[in-house]
Formats: C-alpha cells, sequence, structure tokens
C-alpha cells in the first residue's frame, strides 16, 4: 500500500497521498470509473472529487512528470456543459470525468483538476454514452495514463481517560488523554467516544 498502484509502482506522484496510475480497467460488459479501483493498491482507491485531492495537499495538478498524452482521471463528474460544480453537493452528477493531465478532450478547470474526458472515445479510453461517461467508461491499455488514487483515510477509534466532563457543563470542553494501540497515519481523522462520571455519553473528532 506504500506505492499507491496495484503494480507496486507510482506511475505519477502528485503528493504523498496523491498517485497517478497507468493501466486498463473495465469492459464493454462492465464499464464504470470504480472498476478503476483495481489499478490503485490496498489502502488506497480512486479520488471521489476535487476536495479530496486539496485535502491531500493537491492544489493544482504538476504534468512534469507525465509521458505526452496522459491523463489520470477520478470520480469528479458534473450534470454537463463540463461544469464540475453544477452536480454539488454530492458529486452526484455522471456527465464527464475530471482529472490531471496533459492532454485529454477538454482542458476544463475543476479544482486542482485541469482536463476532462468525455463525449467519445479517446487514445485507450473508451465511453458508451456521450452523458454518462462515469459509469460508462473503460479502458483497454497502459497508454495514455489511467486514474488518481487517493490514499485512504481511515478513522481511529480511541480510548479516552481522565475525563474532566459531566451532565452539569455541556458544550463546554474537557481535558483528557486518549490511546490507541493501533498504527496510524499522522493526517488521519482520529474519533472518540467517552462516559463521564454523572453518566454523560459523549463522543468527538481530532483532526
Amino acid at each position: 500500500g506504500a506505492f499507491g498502484c496495484s503494480d507496486g509502482s507510482t506511475n505519477v506522484k502528485f503528493t504523498q497521498e496523491v498517485v497517478g496510475c497507468d493501466g486498463s480497467f473495465g469492459s464493454t460488459s462492465n464499464p464504470g470509473i470504480s472498476e478503476a479501483n483495481v489499478l490503485c493498491s490496498n489502502g488506497w482507491y480512486v479520488c471521489e472529487s476535487a476536495s479530496a485531492l486539496q485535502l491531500r495537499g493537491l492544489d493544482q495538478c504538476s504534468t512534469t512528470q507525465m509521458a505526452p498524452n496522459t491523463f489520470y482521471a477520478s470520480m469528479e463528474s458534473s450534470n454537463g456543459n463540463f461544469d464540475c460544480v453544477s452536480d454539488e453537493p454530492g458529486n452526484v452528477g455522471v456527465n464527464d470525468l475530471w482529472g490531471c493531465g496533459n492532454q485529454a478532450q477538454h482542458s476544463n478547470s475543476c479544482g486542482p483538476f485541469n482536463y476532462a474526458l468525455g463525449q467519445s472515445p479517446w487514445g485507450t479510453w473508451h465511453v458508451s454514452s456521450t452523458v454518462d461517461e462515469r459509469w460508462t467508461v473503460h479502458k483497454h491499455g497502459a497508454a495514455n495514463g489511467g486514474v488518481l488514487c487517493c490514499k485512504d483515510r481511515v478513522p481511529i477509534n480511541l480510548k479516552c481517560e481522565n475525563v474532566n466532563n459531566n451532565n452539569n457543563n455541556a458544550g463546554q470542553s474537557g481535558f483528557f488523554w486518549c490511546a490507541t494501540t493501533a498504527p496510524f497515519d499522522a493526517t488521519a481523522s482520529l474519533s472518540f467516544s467517552w462516559k463521564d462520571q454523572g453518566q454523560g455519553h459523549h463522543k468527538g473528532r481530532v483532526y
């Protein structure tokens, strides 16, 4: 899982938590960008949105490491017209796919993304619909890039002790120690819960 790509490589490293992975995925009978998770190693997955990249330190696509005619797709889509914010909140659209590249069908910005794929096949990229590229895309061959893989941020549950909180000071800060024996990335989101002496139940998250 350290390299990001399922073949043990890192074809293009954008940040410590975002990599570009080359390869084929899906087929005419089994299409869709979610099929491209096979290109990501364990603990990584196809990046779901522009905000996912920004959360992992990528504010702008860098193309200096890419071979010519390369595009790395994400799950970011739209409701059409190459307007990636048209389906927010929730990135619920299926029309077109955004990513990082030095070439694709449309040079359209969307947060850190600089290119979009849609409407017709391009290189080894194939789509079966001009309005539903998200779930009809498939790719045959390692040329022309692949997908952006993001490192998963799995919440870690913590055991908290010495809680200074009770039912009489709800909404105020408490002071406590938290510990876990599980290994975790320092950038991961940590969740915790506790029960104080006043039998109040609490939960929270550390970022």
